[in-house]
């Protein structure tokens, strides 16, 4: 099962609002019983980090094979 962190101007994964928000919300939609597609993933993350009014940086492989 994967583990989320937050990354912020401090320590890792401290508890700043925002961040804490964005994580257990990244964490709910990864966990959840049926996966959204990825396109689906990131504009629930966008809209979310809007509605915060935080940036989101999103990394990884992302294959579409």
């Amino acid at each position: 099962m994967p583990v989320v962190h937050g990354l912020s101007n401090s320590l890792l994964n401290t508890p700043w609002p925002k961040l804490v928000a964005q994580r257990d919300a990244l964490r709910d939609l990864i966990h959840a019983d049926e996966a959204p597609s990825l396109d689906e993933l990131i504009r629930d993350i966008a809209r979310s980090a809007h509605r915060r009014r935080c940036r989101v940086a999103i990394y990884g492989n992302f294959d579409r094979a």
